[in-house]
């Protein structure tokens, strides 16, 4: 009978650990990810400062100057649009990096949450 309550114990155990483990990757996961769409999202605020930056630099400098960017973003889009006269970076997370429904703006650049969503009315 000994053996088998050894065996029972380690096997208790075993799965005690199992479910610690998978309890902790079930919360760190999620929280890590949620840090790493956090950072790109602050990188692309970084990026379109500098872009800001080089834009006044190029307008001040005259015709023919030029700027060269890099641009490396390993999440979400970049989109220039010539009618609006706008640059978007669009990234979906489920950080909260901002509260929804809101906007912030600092100079030019402007961070918004949920700001491509629309009602139709029927």
């Amino acid at each position: 009978m000994k053996g088998v309550s050894e065996v029972a114990t380690l096997t208790l155990y075993a799965a005690i650990t199992v479910s610690a483990v998978g309890g902790v990757v079930n919360v760190a996961v999620p929280a890590l990810e949620e840090q790493r769409e956090a950072a790109q999202v602050r990188n692309a605020q970084e990026f379109m400062r500098d872009l800001e930056s080089a834009v006044d630099e190029v307008a001040s400098r005259g015709e023919g100057s030029r700027r060269t960017l890099g641009l490396s973003f390993s999440q979400g889009s970049i989109e220039a649009n010539s009618v609006d006269d706008t640059i978007s970076y669009r990234l979906e997370t489920a950080a909260e990096v901002i509260s929804p429904q809101t906007s912030s703006r600092t100079g030019d650049i402007v961070l918004s949450s949920n700001a491509g969503v629309s009602v139709r009315n029927q």
